[in-house]
């Protein structure tokens, strides 16, 4: 990430304002790549540390701990698709936050501004990468499971994904740009990627470790509180939503996966804290770290 800095690119896919966004960092940062992988770096730790408070907070596991943090940071480290600055990468921020906050419902009674954020959040989110609209449902299904249905409720998530659409396309308008480039881009395609040995290797290893963790987490799910029952089950949904990401694109990229590593990280955090012997975590934990060393110091060398 460090030694072999990369611009980040902008396709005629991207949306108008992610655009935006990365000329303006052109310009404040002079060009420098450098500058780009350190505000790469700094949003995927912040986006772990997040993570890992609403583990902790929502007790998903019996102690507090920081494994989930170190899941995220291991897996993201994997793909450089994953760790280059992306709309994705900049929308996943943004979800992680709906997420705290859908599973913060479960204990406050009046959160009309709790509402209007989760909505405003998805809808900067659609702003940057459009795709990220099938949150939408989550974020509706995620309050049934909380919450019992109110009508103003739900208007008030929609009223806050509508506001910043609006004000932006309205500020669009007033400048008398034009407004063609607002179109949202969504596009459907079965992905195609080609993967090297060592893609394959990295994949085997994630999917070994987040089964291992997957089972332990249905094995003690009755020992948690029903508050963390529903934050598991938003996590879970959240991974099925994420899934959907990839064919919602005009074309095939691992970076649009970034988003399933949330919950998987939380999945498979499971897998090095509930395991009497400790053998399994420490060789999943070097495994991924040779991996990530030799697959984001040799490929981009060569």
């Amino acid at each position: 990430m460090f030694m072999h800095p990369v611009m980040p690119t902008i396709t005629k896919e991207d949306s108008y304002l992610y655009k935006i966004c990365i000329d303006s960092l052109n310009i404040a940062f002079k060009g420098n790549k450098l500058m780009f992988a350190v505000l790469a770096f700094l949003l995927l730790y912040v986006q772990s540390l997040l993570l890992n408070e609403i583990v902790n907070k929502n007790k998903l596991y019996p102690k507090p701990n920081h494994l989930t943090a170190m899941c995220y940071l291991l897996l993201t480290s994997l793909f450089s698709q994953w760790y280059v600055l992306s709309p994705v990468m900049i929308v996943a921020t943004l979800l992680i936050l709906v997420i705290a906050r859908l599973c913060k419902l479960q204990h406050v009674h009046e959160a009309n501004k709790t509402f209007y954020n989760i909505g405003l959040m998805l809808g900067l989110s659609m702003l940057i990468y459009f795709p990220s609209i099938v949150f939408l449902l989550l974020i509706f299904i995620g309050l049934s499971i909380t919450r019992a249905f109110r009508l103003p409720e739900w208007v008030i998530v929609i009223l806050g994904v509508i506001t910043p659409i609006y004000l932006f396309w309205s500020a669009i308008f007033l400048m008398k740009y034009n407004v063609k480039l607002l179109n949202p881009i969504l596009g459907i395609s079965i992905p195609n990627i080609q993967f090297s040995i060592y893609d394959w290797i990295a994949l085997v290893i994630i999917l070994i470790t987040v089964f291992i963790g997957f089972v332990f987490i249905q094995n003690n799910m009755r020992k948690l509180l029903v508050q963390s029952r529903k934050s598991w089950t938003i996590f879970f949904l959240f991974l099925f939503f994420a899934l959907m990401l990839p064919f919602l694109n005009t074309h095939s990229s691992m970076g649009f996966y970034l988003l399933t590593i949330i919950p998987l990280s939380v999945i498979a955090a499971s897998s090095f804290h509930f395991p009497g012997r400790r053998w399994f975590p420490v060789f999943s934990h070097w495994s991924l770290f040779i991996l990530a060393t030799i697959m984001g110091y040799y490929f981009v060398i060569h």
